[in-house]
């Protein structure tokens, strides 16, 4: 592990105990050094920068809920990215249970877009 990495855990993990302590600041600084790579991920698991940026914002709300519950033996950004991947997947699965249909989608049984039989 780089000198660099290194720093960056440490500082994570004292953000993290800053948090927990109640210095809500702390948040601040762990969003600004892990925020821009984290929405990036979901965007390459999302495909839609509007659903990155609401997982990454429950993220970090999820990270704030659970502050007591971080151990700080491990690495801050594998536990953050853990959470990231959770929403996901239940992204994933809650879209699988609720398809959603364009009205100007065209239905296969009559030929005509869905808006055209609304009534």
């Amino acid at each position: 592990m780089s000198v660099e990495s290194t720093e960056l855990d440490e500082r994570d993990r004292a953000d993290m105990q800053r948090l927990a302590s109640g210095h809500e600041a702390a948040l601040n600084d762990l969003m600004e050094r892990h925020g821009p790579k984290l929405f990036n991920y979901l965007i390459r698991c999302l495909q839609n920068e509007e659903n990155a940026a609401d997982v990454a914002q429950e993220a970090f709300v999820r990270v704030y809920q659970n502050r007591a519950k971080f151990d700080t033996s491990q690495r801050f950004s594998t536990w953050l990215y853990a959470i990231a991947t959770n929403l996901v997947k239940d992204r994933y699965r809650y879209r699988t249970r609720h398809p959603q249909v364009s009205l100007d989608a065209e239905n296969e049984a009559t030929g005509s877009d869905f808006r055209e039989s609304l009534p």
